[in-house]
């Protein structure tokens, strides 16, 4: 069950708390709403 996890990148998950607290990230919404569209529909076919 583990193995099916994703990886965790420390490295980005760091940087992106640090632009989190910074108030200097701001994801683009459409690029989000498009991945989790991919991801729904690929976890669908497989």
């Amino acid at each position: 069950m583990i193995a099916s996890l994703p990886e965790v990148r420390s490295e980005r998950v760091a940087a992106l708390q640090q632009e989190i607290e910074a108030g200097t990230y701001h994801p683009q919404g459409e690029e989000i709403a498009e991945k989790l569209v991919r991801s729904t529909l690929l976890d669908a076919v497989l």
